[in-house]
């Protein structure tokens, strides 16, 4: 005798469920599946209005479940809210109990003690990972919208930082080429530092993802950190040094050097200083084709010379107020042979003097 189910429309034939008389019977006089009825009925439970499991035993009858989510991490469906919500800036979507398991007791009592390491080691692993620290070595795992916005705005910052370096570099190639003052050209190299490394550091990325990421996973956290602190240590230190020596090395300009005539000397050093023989002048610099003095009486403020050098001969002649007009009449020469400070020197030399110095 073939066995019949509790609700006598299934019966087990050869191993095998097929319906029985009395379902074939019901359909014949109007009865509706179960599962065809959720469907009709928007997944909402319905009454025994004649409905009849249209799933043999043994089977999962398709139901319709609202409680179901899912995970912004790993895209894993997971029921309820078995769930955290995502660590990142102002983010609630869920993230499955499977990728990011509740804190322990203990790892909550170190949690604040953590927070401290992390401010005082410092760690830039959000760059090329989807976690963050969130205690001693207690990592949060963050959803991936919030991991793609996080590595952008980390690539961004890096960039910008960086660019503070490599537009040191630019800017010394592009004097040679591009007539602007030194303040134009570095924005303009930092701009172009900033576009070149932002597209460098989105390609790194992307390979970084499929080669070396796996390999940093095995670095212990205190050894990258001590990397991070020695990295940050060296880039300080060389920007710090280009900061210092950019824009004070005149060592290429022709002023540099020893000046003499009868009544004072000048020596023009290449980082900007002037040993003077009455030590009234301290300080020069070029801009725009002009030589720009720093007075010892007044050392907070530039005073403006039209100079040029012709063979061996320097000609310097100060600024009216306006800027523009040359004050001929106060028109000094000097000469780079040190025996320019005897007369009998001057008395023999011809000099061929630009039209705007009277001497």
């Amino acid at each position: 005798m073939a066995e019949i189910s509790e609700d006598g429309f299934w019966q087990l034939v050869n191993e095998e469920w097929i319906p029985t008389q009395k379902q074939l019977d019901a359909i014949d006089s109007g009865a509706i599946p179960h599962e065809k009825a959720l469907t009709e009925q928007s997944g909402e439970e319905v009454e025994d209005l004649g409905y009849f499991d249209s799933k043999p035993p043994h089977e999962t009858l398709l139901t319709h479940n609202s409680n179901m989510n899912t995970c912004a991490a790993c895209g894993n469906e997971f029921e309820g809210k078995n769930a955290r919500n995502c660590p990142g800036r102002k983010c609630r979507n869920p993230i499955c109990l499977d990728c990011d398991p509740l804190d322990t007791s203990f790892q909550k009592k170190i949690g604040l003690v953590g927070t401290v390491v992390d401010v005082v080691t410092g760690d830039i692993a959000s760059l090329v990972g989807d976690k963050v620290e969130g205690g001693l070595n207690i990592s949060r795992v963050r959803c991936k919208q919030c991991v793609k916005r996080d590595q952008r705005e980390d690539v961004m910052l890096i960039s910008a930082l960086l660019s503070f370096i490599f537009a040191f570099l630019l800017l010394a190639i592009m004097k040679l080429f591009l007539p602007f003052n030194d303040f134009i050209l570095y924005l303009l190299a930092y701009s172009i530092s900033f576009y070149i490394l932002m597209r460098l550091f989105y390609k790194f990325y992307s390979l970084h993802l499929k080669y070396i990421a796996p390999l940093l996973r095995k670095i212990p956290s205190k050894f990258k950190n001590i990397i991070t602190i020695a990295t940050g240590a060296v880039g300080a230190t060389i920007f710090i040094s280009l900061l210092i020596g950019s824009g004070t090395d005149y060592s290429d300009n022709a002023i540099v050097g020893e000046w003499y005539s009868t009544v004072e000397t000048f020596e023009f050093q290449s980082d900007g200083d002037v040993i003077h023989s009455d030590s009234s002048v301290v300080g020069w610099r070029v801009q725009d084709g002009d030589l720009l003095l720093q007075l010892a009486e007044n050392e907070e403020y530039e005073y403006y010379f039209k100079y040029q050098i012709s063979n061996e001969f320097l000609f310097i002649a100060p600024y009216e107020a306006d800027l523009r007009t040359v004050s001929d009449n106060d028109c000094v020469v000097l000469s780079g042979d040190a025996n320019a400070t005897n007369q009998s020197y001057w008395d023999v030399v011809i000099l061929n003097p630009p039209a705007w110095c009277n001497v």
